[in-house]
């Protein structure tokens, strides 16, 4: 945990002991009533089970009713199956008896084949079979013998193939059966006939000289009424349809007279597949005598009822059907207004009971809606006036950090080397060095993230980089474990803030383990699929990336969890926290976009996750702490470093003059000199070095140096604008400080070609220095402009482009920044394109 909310044990939690939290949150709101919907309410549970139980009862009388209707139509479909089978049985045993009695007096010789008694007697029994059309008989080779026609009918004199064929089965006794061809048309417009063939042989009574053929065929004809029957008119409904199929599962008849439906055959849904035939046969078979039942779909068309039924003399298979929905189509409607009358009569109950449940539920909701968003903009004005509070704090303190480190360092630099007096400024240096770190760290939550330029880079280089540095500085009982597996997800913000807020997470975590312990940092891919609340953030779906951070140590109430985010607070005793680390984290989680979740309880650790937006891209990620920012198209000012800090001794990340990010280890030996720059000067100077002696020219050894040229410098500051002169006339320019702005932009107007640079302040009363530059960039458009702050506001850099600043330099200033931002600014423009140094947030 951060130094600014973690438990160790130098400073023991002021408050009450509190319940074990699994799950804590980044800002304190109000916990949700879990009696907050009208499901919980007990009146309207009552009046709900009654409306499902009465609906219950309504649809159970429904269901009986469906389920007698279709009870009805299978009684109903069982008694016409069996009329019909056992008329197409007695049509056809009728036929075949005939077909045995000629064949018999052929046999016996008693009728002669192609006599004129032959012809009559067929024809007499054509006309007692008014279904029969035509009768032939025919000898072995197939040719007319004889044959008749009933009147009335046309019928070629040879018989088609057609008739003729169907399977040949033999009885018991090894006698040949009456074989029943498919319907096949006759020539001309006649309806389909079927064809009934019987095989015939005389006796055997020795060589006789009138002896006639040696065997052959009777043929007999028949129309579909044969086995229809009058089925089209005693049907109940035009939906229920027959079927007479043989053994093999051909169709013998489909109950329109014709013996076939018109239209495409294979695509009617009421005829049967083979397959389904030979089930339904099997049904029969293995349900004994009588109707079987089943339900079967054709062709993909709709349910069917299907009764079969095998004929008793014959091998013919009689099959009744009708569509499900047909049959219920009048139960449906009754259902359908009975099922709507009581959804409506029951929906008007549950809707009253809810309402009356709901209203109230409302109303506490609208009340916590409004506390939770007062309390929510209680915490957001706090926040904003602390930030205020704390950035003009620090201006005023970064302007008198850098007169006394700028002068300290001016007195080291003339003090003997190894003299008791170096030692004490060398200590003065120390001291101002971790003042300016503070200073950072608050101008960094006062920021809240506004104005730094925003670029994309790889979260795991930045905690690649991080953590090695920062493990050199906790204690080696401390054991680390670290899973990054997330090279592909990139961030687009401020890669220096970024490493603050895991040094500060990582330190928080350490101080929480005095004793030693576990340290785990943790980077993962995590979709998000659907809108995802964590605290009071929500997160838009798509692709995140989860960093954590967790310890063993102490761990957290949930008053302390409540209060970890807000600036200053900490539970470490007097010098060991600001109480701005976990703020600042929490400021930079709200700029990218995301949302932190705390998991913590007393004994139990701590482990903070961070879920941040993100996008996937190919391959390593190029953004490195150490790399340069990318050259910006235009001059834009950017953010002042913001760094973590471990005490005395640590490790500092930073954005360096360069604009460059960087982690460099700040050390407990004695102070270096010449890495602060000074600033102030009051009134109007004009400072030169030509003392080729002088300890800050040497000082300045191996910077860019100056040519004699003339920079105005202007600070409210007057101890600042004399510090900055000097420093410029150490680096070889020719420095003019005036203190007041208005003064400034007069000698200006008086002599717009005298300077060639101007360095100026933000904050300064009459006159800002952003109007101050725009006043400038007005009178001389070529004349170049450099900022110096402290603390301008979260939107300093903005307005510092659009008055035309070329960069914004934070305050206290170094004598490298000075000298290269100086020799930057003042290079020809064909020399520094695509050279100049990035911006950098003033802060």
């Amino acid at each position: 945990m951060p130094p600014s909310a973690s438990s160790p044990s130098a400073a023991p939690d002021p408050t009450p002991p509190a319940p074990p939290a699994a799950t804590g949150t980044a800002t304190a709101r109000p916990t949700p009533d879990r009696v907050a919907t009208p499901w919980r309410d007990r009146g309207f549970r009552r009046v709900l089970a009654i409306a499902l139980g009465a609906g219950a009862v309504v649809a159970a009388a429904l269901w009986g009713l469906r389920m007698q209707t279709l009870d009805q139509e299978w009684r109903l479909l069982r008694a016409m199956v069996a009329a019909q089978a056992g008329q197409a049985d007695a049509s056809l045993t009728t036929v075949v008896s005939l077909l045995r009695s000629t064949a018999g007096e052929l046999r016996r010789g008693t009728l002669k084949p192609g006599s004129d008694d032959a012809r009559r007697l067929l024809q007499a029994r054509l006309g007692a079979q008014p279904a029969l059309r035509g009768f032939w008989l025919l000898d072995a080779q197939g040719r007319v013998l004889t044959h008749a026609v009933r009147d009335g009918v046309q019928l070629p004199e040879r018989p088609p193939a057609a008739w003729l064929q169907g399977p040949e089965r033999l009885d018991d006794e090894g006698r040949p059966l009456v074989a029943i061809a498919t319907p096949a048309a006759a020539p001309g417009d006649a309806p389909p006939l079927l064809g009934l063939r019987l095989p015939w042989r005389p006796e055997a009574v020795g060589p006789r000289e009138d002896a006639g053929p040696a065997g052959g065929t009777l043929l007999v004809v028949a129309d579909a009424r044969l086995l229809d029957g009058a089925f089209t008119r005693s049907r109940p409904d035009s939906d229920v349809t027959l079927g007479i199929y043989r053994e093999d599962a051909a169709l013998l008849s489909d109950g329109q007279g014709s013996g076939r439906r018109s239209g495409d055959e294979g695509g009617d849904h009421t005829l049967l597949s083979t397959d389904q035939v030979q089930l339904l046969q099997r049904l029969c078979d293995a349900g004994g005598p009588g109707a079987q039942t089943a339900e079967l779909q054709r062709h993909g068309g709709p349910s069917r009822l299907l009764v079969a039924q095998r004929l008793e003399q014959h091998p013919l298979l009689v099959v009744v059907s009708r569509e499900r929905s047909q049959v219920l189509e009048a139960w449906r409607r009754l259902a359908t207004g009975i099922g709507l009358f009581a959804l409506l009569a029951l929906g008007a109950s549950v809707w009253m009971a809810w309402r009356q449940a709901g209203e109230a539920i409302r109303r506490r909701a609208s009340e916590a809606a409004l506390a939770a968003e007062q309390a929510r903009q209680q915490r957001a004005g706090k926040l904003e006036a602390l930030g205020t509070l704390a950035g003009g704090v620090a201006h005023d303190f970064n302007n008198i950090l850098a007169v006394v480190i700028g002068h300290a360092e001016l007195a080291r630099d003339a003090a003997p080397a190894g003299s008791a007096q170096a030692r004490w400024l060398d200590q003065i240096l120390q001291a101002g060095a971790r003042g300016r770190a503070i200073v950072e760290r608050i101008l960094a939550f006062s920021r809240g993230g506004a104005g730094a330029p925003a670029r994309r880079f790889a979260l795991q280089t930045v905690a690649a980089q991080v953590l090695p540095l920062q493990r050199t500085t906790w204690p080696a009982s401390v054991q680390v474990h670290t899973v990054l597996q997330a090279p592909q997800a990139e961030l687009l913000g401020d890669p220096a803030w970024t490493a603050e807020a895991l040094t500060n997470l990582c330190q928080n975590a350490v101080q929480a383990m005095p004793g030693g312990g576990t340290l785990t940092v943790a980077l993962h891919l995590r979709p998000v699929e659907r809108a995802l609340t964590i605290g009071d953030r929500q997160l838009a779906p798509g692709p995140h990336v989860e960093l954590s951070v967790s310890d063993t140590g102490c761990g957290m109430s949930e008053a302390v969890q409540a209060r970890i985010f807000e600036p200053f607070f900490t539970t470490k005793g007097p010098r060991q926290g600001t109480g701005l680390g976990l703020a600042v984290v929490h400021g930079w989680v709200e700029a990218m976009g995301g949302a932190i979740r705390v998991d913590s309880a007393p004994g139990r650790g701590t482990r903070f996750v961070l879920l941040l937006p993100c996008r996937l891209a190919d391959g390593a990620a190029a953004t490195d702490l150490d790399a340069p920012a990318p050259a910006a198209a235009a001059p834009a000012p950017s953010s002042p470093p913001a760094t973590g800090t471990t005490g005395t001794t640590g490790t500092t990340v930073a954005t360096d003059a360069t604009g460059t990010t960087g982690a460099t280890r700040a050390s407990a030996a004695p102070y270096a000199p010449a890495t602060v720059a000074g600033t102030p000067p009051p009134g109007d100077h004009r400072r030169t070095d030509d003392d080729e002696d002088s300890p800050r020219l040497r000082a300045a050894a191996g910077l860019p140096q100056g040519e004699g040229q003339c920079i105005l410098v202007v600070d409210d500051e007057p101890a600042l604008v004399e510090m900055t002169e000097e420093l410029l006339a150490g680096l070889g320019y020719e420095a003019y400080g005036l203190s007041d702005p208005v003064e400034a932009l007069t000698r200006l107007r008086a002599d717009p070609q005298r300077f060639d640079l101007v360095l100026t302040d933000e904050l300064m009363p009459e006159l800002c220095g952003t109007a101050l530059a725009a006043e400038v960039r007005a009178l001389r458009p070529d004349l170049p402009v450099l900022m110096a702050s402290g603390w301008g506001g979260a939107q300093l850099n903005e307005r510092a482009c659009g008055a035309g600043v070329c960069r914004v330099l934070a305050k206290p200033l170094d004598l490298a920044t000075l000298a290269q931002a100086v020799h930057a600014a003042l290079r020809p423009q064909g020399d520094a394109a695509g050279t100049a140094p990035q911006p950098r947030a003033g802060g």
